[in-house]
């Protein structure tokens, strides 16, 4: 019975971190992704979660356009120019009596068609009217650093948030949530982790190239007097 015991409380504290370290490597890997395809100079593997929140439940709100009132009334100005269309075209075709004629018909079909199409783009704008659409998701917010390097020589720290959907298993664009107030919140919190890049060894390496730029004229220069004496 003790032993069963023993197993099952192991059960309960190792199952968690199992389940934690998993949850971190997804995260880990999704920001690495995320960052390999879009950074610029991306340095590989230097992407580190600094802290992420709690899964948790938020709205996003989305304003999009609504076209359904446009959609409408193209919808009756299809009709409008089928019925009149045929109506003027059957007329057309009864009091023509040359092939000249009925061209001539045809041609005022077309010309109503057209006016009539050009008038409604000109207007269309007008029956575009925006909505908000609610979505629920599940997210985690993650604060992380980078590096980029460029020139195989100079490293730059960058910082960036982060919302990974754990249902989806994709980052959701940080400008579709910029408004949530649990997104707010969470960056608020996480100001400290944004810091101005402090690699000083970069601003060794231009002092350094500064220095060979201004001695290297006078090492060639005394290299060729010490030539010609000799």
């Amino acid at each position: 019975m003790k032993k069963f015991f023993v197993l099952f409380m192991l059960l309960i504290l190792v199952l968690p971190v199992q389940t934690f370290a998993t949850k971190t490597d997804e995260l880990s890997k999704a920001v690495e992704e995320a960052n390999r395809e879009k950074i610029s100079y991306y340095k590989e593997g230097s992407s580190t979660i600094i802290h992420k929140s709690q899964e948790q439940e938020i709205t996003i709100e989305t304003v999009v356009d609504d076209i359904s009132l446009q959609e409408e009334k193209e919808a009756a100005l299809h009709k409008e120019l089928y019925e009149e269309g045929t109506r003027l075209m059957s007329d057309g075709m009864d009091q023509a009596r040359t092939f000249e004629e009925f061209k001539k018909a045809l041609t005022e079909v077309e010309s109503y068609i057209t006016e009539k199409e050009d008038a409604f783009d000109e207007t269309k704008e007008e029956f575009l009217k925006e909505k908000v659409e609610m979505e629920t998701r599940n997210v985690i917010m993650i604060s992380a650093h980078y590096k980029t390097v460029k020139d195989s020589l100079f490293t730059t720290k960058h910082h960036a948030f982060y919302y990974y959907d754990p249902d989806e298993k994709v980052l959701i664009p940080n400008d579709k949530v910029r408004t949530v107030p649990e997104v707010e919140a969470f960056e608020k919190e996480s100001a400290a982790d944004i810091v101005e890049d402090n690699n000083y060894l970069n601003s060794f390496y231009v002092v350094l190239l500064l220095a060979v730029m201004c001695f290297l004229p006078y090492v060639i220069g005394s290299f060729k007097k010490h030539l010609a004496r000799t």
